[in-house]
Order: C-alpha cells, then sequence, then structure tokens
C-alpha cells in the first residue's frame, strides 16, 4: 500500500478515535482509495458514529455514508480476501452516488 493511502488510513483511523459519541464524521479524499482491515477495526469500534466519505475517481467527485450501527459481521464481510474494499465497491454496498 503505498505512502498516500497509509496516510489516509491513518488520518481516517484518527478521526473515528475522536469523533464525538453518537456523531457523524465526513471524510473528504481526492484519491481513489480503500479501507485495510486497521480502518474497518477502527469503524467496528465505533459502531456509534456514521461516517460520510467523499472520493474522486476519474474526475467525478462520489459520495456513500456507513451508518451508524453497521454490524460488526456486516464491516468483517466488507474487505476481499487481501484484506481491502476498494471506494467503487463500498459505492455499490452503501447505495453511493456521484456528486457531479
Amino acid at each position: 500500500m503505498g505512502t498516500a493511502v497509509n496516510q489516509f488510513v491513518k488520518d481516517t483511523i484518527a478521526k473515528l478515535e475522536k469523533a464525538p459519541a453518537n456523531g457523524s464524521i465526513t471524510i473528504d479524499t481526492e484519491i481513489w482509495t480503500c479501507f485495510n482491515r486497521a480502518a474497518i477495526e477502527a469503524l467496528k469500534n465505533r459502531q456509534d458514529v456514521e461516517v460520510t466519505v467523499n472520493f474522486m475517481y476519474k474526475g467525478t467527485k462520489y459520495t456513500f455514508t456507513i451508518p451508524a450501527g453497521y454490524g460488526e459481521e456486516q464491516l468483517d464481510e466488507l474487505p476481499d480476501e487481501n484484506g481491502y474494499c476498494g471506494f467503487m465497491y463500498l459505492l455499490s454496498v452503501f447505495n453511493g452516488h456521484s456528486l457531479s
């Protein structure tokens, strides 16, 4: 995983850890990226937080939201066999859409 992705995941985890109880956060990125197992663990630890992700892919901005209370077992099923879940995949899972 590249340096930009590593930093993105690190920043995402920090933002989740600092989120207010029963709150929501928005993650904005100009890169098309993914969540790894560490990010999924952070989501599992903060199931009280709604997470909206805005990202770019091929010049188009997209958004999806992982609702608060999304189950631990459901979160465990998101990563592929290599431990990653790409944003275009998550876009389809969470009924996301383009912002253009």
